[in-house]
């Protein structure tokens, strides 16, 4: 049957082409999440700019400066 055989070689087909989008689709997600993750160090530096309170600048530059930390870890494995 010649059919049948067309049949499973393009549901092997089909099978390689899912596993390789879902591959991709974690990796997409990763950037959205680097996105985020720089987005949010980007606010504490901020904030930090704008503050009198010196605890306050403090905090806000830590805070940036490990979640920036976290991203550019994050984007290295990707």
């Amino acid at each position: 049957m010649p059919a049948q055989g067309e049949a499973e070689r393009l549901e092997k087909l089909t099978d390689r082409q899912f596993v390789e989008a879902k591959g991709l689709d974690d990796e997409g997600g990763r950037f959205n999440l680097v996105g985020v993750i720089v987005a949010s160090s980007l606010f504490f530096l901020g904030i930090a700019g704008v503050m009198r309170n010196m605890r306050t600048k403090i905090i806000g530059t830590v805070l940036g400066a490990a979640s920036l930390i976290a991203s550019i870890a994050i984007y290295a494995t990707i």
